[in-house]
C-alpha cells in the first residue's frame, strides 16, 4: 500500500473518530403501563383444575440425595460476587423409560407422569433434551405446590445443548408427557439444579434496611415498578444465579415489545436465551414485607434471543417470549440517554437475595467511572455511574436492576453492575456502580427508536478494541499500550476521561477494521500513537 493511500485511510478514520466523539442530542422515552387483568388463568397455560386432575393420577418419584441436609453449608460457600449463586446441580442422564409411570387416558391419546426430586431443595430446575419428541407430543413441567403447569414444550423448542425448564418451588418437579399415540415419547433428562437459597420463609430477616417496594406510595411508582423482574439464570455445571432486570419501552410500532435490560455479568460462558427464567410480581403486598406470593402464583417469561451484549459496559438486552399482564398490570420503563449530573436524585428497584422487590433512594456521585467486577479487577468495566444510597441498600441478587431518575419520570439511566458491601447503619458508604444506559444505547437504539442504527455488540473485549484489531499478533506492542494506560492515563482525571471517551467510540471503529485487512494494516502503520490511547483491557 502506498503512503498516500495509508494517509487517506488515517484521515478517514480520524474523521470518524471526531464524528463519533461529537455529542448527540439526548433521546428519551417515558414509561407505558397496561392495567391489570384479574384472572390468574390469563397467564396460565393450563387450568388449575386440569393440573390437579393429572396429579391425582399419581406418579413415580425419583429422588436424589446428594445435597440433603446441606443447604446451610451450600449457602455459606456460595459465590456472591459478581453474581449470586442460588443453586448447585449435577447431571442425571435419564431417559423416559427410567422414570415415567404407566400411561393414563388423556382424551384421544395418552399421558405419562414422573417426579424428579432433590431432597431438601427449596426449588428445582431441570434441563431436558426435547429432540426426540414427535409431531403432536408435548412436555409440561408441573409445580405441585400450586399446582401450576408450564408448557407445552415440543420438538420445535429443542436446542443442541438442551432446554432449561421453568423453576419449580419445593423439592419435586413433575414432568407430564402427552402423546396422541400409545407409546411413551422419547425424552432425555440431562440435569437437575438444587436450590439452596431463594424463596425462603425467613428471607426478610437478614437486614432491616432494604425497603419493601410497597412502602413507596407514589401511584406512578406503583405502576412503573411492575416492569422489574427477578431473573433465574442457568450457569455452568448446573449452577443457577439470581439477578434482576427491567422491561424497556420501545418507541417503534406499538412499543410493547418484551425487551428486558440487565447486566452482562449475570451470564457465564457462552449463554443461551433459554437459560433465563423470568419471575414477575414477586413483591410483598404490605410495607412491612408481608404478603409475598408463592413462586407458583407469579407470572413467568422465558428468554428467546440476545439482542445485544457488552462485556465492557456490563449490559445486556434480551428479547423474552412474553411480558404477561397479570393482577398488578405491567409497565415498560422509560429511558434517558442524557448524562446524569452529580447530585441527581435516583432510585433503585431490585430483588436482593431472591427476596420480594425492594427499593433504595440516593444521589449520583460520579459519572464515567472505571470499576471492577472482581476483587483483583481482572474484569474491569467502564463508563459507569456511581450512586450513594441515603435510604435502603442493594445486596447480592440485585445485579442488573434499573437505576432510575427519581424526578417523577422514572426513566432508566443505568443497570446495577457492582458495589461495596452495604451496612444499614452507614448509608454514607453504601455505594454502587451502574452500567451506563446512555453508552449501551449505541448498540440497542435501533430496537428502541426509528432511524437509529445499532453499532456492533461487544460480547468480548476483542470485538471492540481498536488496538487489538490493529495490532493483532503483536503482543509486545499491546502490553506496552496496557502499561501506558494503567500507569499513566488512568492515574489522572483527564487521562481517565480520554480512556472513557475511547471506549465510547471504539466499537464503531473496530467494526470498520473488521471489514478490511488493508484498513487494519494501514491503521497499525500510521496511527500507532493514536491507537495507544485505546489501551484495551481484555487482558
Amino acid at each position: 500500500m502506498s503512503a498516500y493511500h495509508g494517509y487517506t485511510i488515517v484521515v478517514a478514520l480520524a474523521a470518524a473518530l471526531l464524528s463519533a466523539a461529537a455529542p448527540a442530542p439526548a433521546d428519551y422515552a417515558d414509561y407505558v403501563y397496561v392495567p391489570p387483568v384479574k384472572s390468574r388463568e390469563a397467564y396460565s397455560t393450563m387450568p388449575r383444575a386440569q393440573v390437579t386432575a393429572y396429579l391425582k393420577q399419581g406418579y413415580p418419584r425419583r429422588v436424589y440425595t446428594q445435597y440433603a441436609g446441606k443447604n446451610a453449608a451450600l449457602q455459606a460457600q456460595a459465590q456472591r460476587y459478581p453474581a449470586l449463586v442460588v443453586a448447585t446441580g449435577h447431571a442425571v442422564n435419564l431417559n423416559a423409560h427410567e422414570c415415567f409411570g404407566p400411561p393414563a387416558a388423556d382424551g384421544a391419546g395418552r399421558c405419562f407422569l414422573a417426579g424428579i426430586a432433590s431432597e431438601g431443595a427449596l426449588a428445582v430446575r431441570l434441563r431436558v433434551d426435547l429432540s426426540g419428541l414427535q409431531d403432536g407430543e408435548s412436555l409440561w413441567v408441573i409445580d405441585p405446590t400450586g399446582p401450576r403447569a408450564f408448557g407445552p414444550f415440543t420438538a420445535a423448542d429443542a436446542e443442541d445443548e438442551g432446554v432449561w425448564l421453568p423453576t419449580v418451588l419445593g423439592d419435586t418437579a413433575v414432568l407430564l408427557l402427552r402423546t396422541p399415540g400409545d407409546a411413551l415419547p422419547m425424552l432425555y433428562i440431562e440435569g437437575l439444579s438444587h436450590f439452596f437459597t431463594l424463596f425462603e420463609d425467613d428471607a426478610e430477616k437478614a437486614l432491616p434496611c432494604p425497603i419493601p417496594a410497597n412502602c413507596d406510595t407514589d401511584p406512578a411508582f406503583r405502576e412503573v415498578s411492575t416492569g422489574v423482574a427477578m431473573l433465574i439464570i442457568a450457569g455452568e455445571t448446573f449452577n443457577q444465579v439470581q439477578c434482576s432486570g427491567a422491561l424497556l419501552h420501545s418507541l417503534m410500532g406499538s412499543g410493547l415489545q418484551p425487551y428486558l435490560l440487565t447486566a452482562n455479568h449475570c451470564f457465564s460462558g457462552n449463554p443461551r436465551p433459554n437459560q433465563i427464567d423470568v419471575v414477575w410480581d414477586y413483591r410483598a403486598a404490605q410495607c412491612n414485607g408481608s404478603g409475598a406470593p408463592a413462586l407458583s402464583e407469579t407470572p413467568r417469561s422465558r428468554g428467546v434471543s440476545f439482542l445485544a451484549r457488552d462485556a465492557v459496559l456490563d449490559a445486556v438486552l434480551v428479547r423474552l417470549d412474553d411480558a404477561p399482564i397479570a393482577s398488578l398490570g405491567r409497565a415498560w420503563f422509560g429511558w434517558d440517554t442524557r448524562t446524569p449530573a452529580i447530585g441527581n436524585a435516583v432510585m433503585g428497584i431490585h430483588h436482593p437475595r431472591g427476596t420480594p422487590m425492594k427499593i433504595a433512594y440516593g444521589r449520583v456521585t460520579a459519572v464515567n467511572v472505571r470499576a471492577c467486577l472482581d476483587l483483583i479487577c481482572m474484569r474491569p468495566v467502564y463508563q459507569q455511574t456511581t450512586a450513594r444510597w441515603n435510604e435502603g441498600i442493594t445486596e447480592s441478587g440485585s445485579s442488573g436492576s434499573p437505576l432510575v431518575f427519581y424526578d417523577g419520570s422514572y426513566r432508566i439511566l443505568g443497570m446495577l453492575s457492582n458495589g461495596n458491601i452495604h451496612h444499614c447503619d452507614t448509608p454514607e458508604s453504601n455505594i454502587d456502580n451502574f452500567a451506563s444506559f446512555r453508552a449501551f444505547y449505541q448498540q440497542i437504539g435501533c430496537y428502541l427508536k426509528d432511524g437509529r442504527i445499532c453499532s456492533p455488540s461487544n460480547t468480548g473485549a476483542d470485538s471492540l478494541c481498536v488496538v487489538s484489531k490493529a495490532f493483532s499478533g503483536t503482543a509486545r506492542a499491546l502490553d506496552g499500550f496496557r502499561a501506558l494506560r494503567d500507569k499513566a492515563l488512568l492515574s489522572f482525571d483527564a487521562g481517565r476521561d480520554l480512556v472513557a471517551w475511547y471506549y465510547r467510540i471504539s466499537p464503531v471503529i473496530a467494526h470498520s477494521l473488521d471489514q478490511s485487512e488493508n484498513t487494519r494494516a494501514a491503521f497499525a502503520a500510521y496511527t500507532a500513537p493514536v491507537a495507544a490511547l485505546g489501551l484495551c483491557l481484555e487482558e
